[in-house]
């Protein structure tokens, strides 16, 4: 009995030292981390808040490399601008884009683009109020003309209540192709949730830089609920949207040959189910 109470404490004591020396091995060296091959190069400071920034997403000016536009998330709940005039190396971090009416709330899901005429293009969600459970959050659009120009922010058109249940999730691109009959047009699509009805992937295009937009066009309805979905224009002026159906583990694509008025060909083109 005195040796197995005696073992029982060596095994005892061996566990706590363990313990105590990943302890004092995480609290003294914890702070000196650092990735000896960071990916691409330095790593830089862009938010230069402290903080939770989250959901990150940057464009790159097509004309202009050196010319970067990023946004994310801020404390979950609001929005920040980045921006970067020589390649990414410094950035200054503002919060913004700027709120359609003082008496909106911000929440986030931002997306950007750059056109080739140097606008610059950031979606993103926010209530139409600050009362806690009176609202959802609905699409606005910011725009500004030039890289250092102010923002002005426009609603994306959305049903009526009590129809309409909150928008999420946008993506954004715009048509700089040559040969294009769109060119400058700015298609925006993302995933739009209903009262009593399944999500539906939206689309919506501008041809004022943003101010206006079109009614909104369902693609695929009650054939998948998109999860997220991206948007790209093809060198002809296509426009095409992909979105994730997470409950059926499925992509679905769709093209546009009449500048986004409809999306035709929709098909799953690959799974994400676990192999």
């Amino acid at each position: 009995m005195r040796r197995l109470l005696r073992d029982f404490l060596i095994v005892v004591g061996l566990v706590a030292a363990g313990v105590a020396a990943v302890s004092v091995w995480y609290l003294t060296s914890r702070h000196s981390l650092h990735n000896n091959r960071p990916l691409g190069g330095p790593q830089v400071d862009v938010s230069h808040v402290q903080g939770i920034q989250s959901e990150t997403t940057v464009a790159v000016d097509p004309t202009n490399p050196k010319l970067l536009l990023a946004g994310s998330n801020d404390e979950l709940f609001t929005t920040r601008v980045y921006a970067s005039s020589d390649g990414g190396s410094n950035w200054r971090s503002v919060g913004g884009p700027p709120l359609a009416d003082r008496a909106q709330c911000g929440l986030g899901d931002p997306a950007i683009a750059i056109a080739s005429d140097g606008h610059e293009y950031y979606a993103f969600l926010a209530d139409l109020s600050c009362v806690q459970g009176e609202d959802l959050p609905h699409l606005f659009v910011a725009d500004r003309a030039t890289f250092r120009a102010e923002w002005h922010t426009f609603p994306v058109p959305g049903p009526p209540r009590p129809r309409f249940l909150f928008d999420d999730k946008p993506a954004t691109a715009v048509d700089d192709s040559p040969r294009s009959r769109h060119r400058g047009r700015v298609y925006l699509t993302w995933s739009r949730y209903g009262n009593r009805t399944p999500t539906v992937l939206e689309t919506s295009r501008s041809d004022d830089n943003g101010r206006t937009w079109s009614t909104p066009t369902a693609v695929g309805f009650y054939r998948f609920e998109p999860g997220t979905s991206s948007v790209a224009v093809g060198p002809d002026g296509s426009p095409y949207v992909v979105a994730a159906d997470p409950f059926e583990g499925l992509l679905w694509i769709a093209r546009s040959t009449d500048g986004g008025a409809h999306f035709r060909d929709l098909h799953a083109f690959a799974s994400t189910r676990p192999l």
